[in-house]
């Protein structure tokens, strides 16, 4: 049901980002990239820890080398 999971997961994200919470916007884009990359979406996968990886560097979060491994992948 990735189809499910990655449309809950956006609304979460658009939540998340109208609330100003940055930290668990860019922590969902990231459960998001997962689900599409295990769909097979490896384009929107990397789209979404691309965005999640940049909101982190913008925090200056440690989860930001994480993610820089992870699309290294």
């Amino acid at each position: 049901r990735y189809t499910e999971a990655a449309a809950n997961l956006q609304a979460a994200c658009a939540l998340y980002r109208e609330f100003g919470d940055r930290y668990n916007e860019a922590d969902e884009l990231v459960v998001l990239g997962d689900v599409r990359r295990d769909a097979g979406n490896l384009d929107g996968a990397r789209t979404a820890w691309r965005e999640a990886l940049r909101i982190f560097d913008e925090l200056g979060h440690a989860d930001a080398d994480l993610l820089r491994a992870r699309l290294a992948t």
